[in-house]
């Protein structure tokens, strides 16, 4: 049965207001939406947006503090007095530090307990991989903070009598470096003021040049 145009007509307007109203609706869908998605992701009154991290660039090895990059402590006029000074280097527990020329090694001497003499004043120096109590007739006199290869410590004085009679003198100084104990001694014979002058200062310099690798 064929269609009269009247018909045909009026199928095309109803298939075009279908179309409208279809079109009109997917618009009305659209804006709903872009009006929900801007409510939810707009940032609110009041509100402050956290800033992005910028990631740091990871630390490289070279970049790492070391044992080495420990600040020395040594002035101007310290380095000019340890210009002659000689060098001790120890393998076993990767220290170094300088002395005078005029000290040579004494008896007994090994890795866990250096042992330097100067004949000339009567002292001795002990650098010991250990921590000892002073043994003998001493008595404390003095304490100063001192700082050996960038450890906060105490050096300490003593005074005491040796079998002979001698008037003698202790300084110690007591520290720990990479989980291993230190102490750091001289004892001496007291030969008058200006000589023990020289034997703190040489002392006090050692103790400014302990290195540890």
């Amino acid at each position: 049965m064929e269609l009269t145009n009247e018909q045909e007509q009026k199928k095309r307007k109803t298939m075009l207001i279908a179309e409208g109203i279809a079109l009109a609706l997917m618009i009305i869908g659209l804006i709903i939406l872009g009006y929900f998605t801007y409510r939810f992701y707009a940032p609110k009154p009041g509100a402050t947006t956290s800033p992005v991290a910028t990631p740091r660039p990871s630390a490289s090895k070279s970049s790492s503090p070391s044992a080495s990059s420990c600040a020395s402590t040594l002035t101007s006029t310290d380095k000019n007095n340890i210009g002659l000074w000689k060098t001790y280097t120890n393998s076993k527990y990767n220290y170094s530090f300088k002395y005078p020329q005029t000290w040579v090694a004494g008896d007994g001497s090994s890795n866990d307990e250096v042992i330097l003499k100067d004949n000339e004043i009567i002292a001795t120096f002990y650098f010991k991989a250990a921590t000892l109590s002073i043994a003998g007739d001493y008595t404390l006199s003095k304490e100063e903070d001192v700082t050996v290869a960038c450890v906060d410590t105490v050096k300490k004085s003593y005074s005491g009598n040796e079998p002979g009679g001698e008037d003698s003198r202790i300084m110690s100084t007591k520290f720990t470096k990479n989980g291993q104990e230190f102490d750091v001694e001289l004892r001496y014979t007291d030969r008058g003021a200006s000589i023990m002058g020289d034997i703190i200062e040489a002392y006090d310099l050692i103790l400014k040049t302990v290195e540890f690798r």
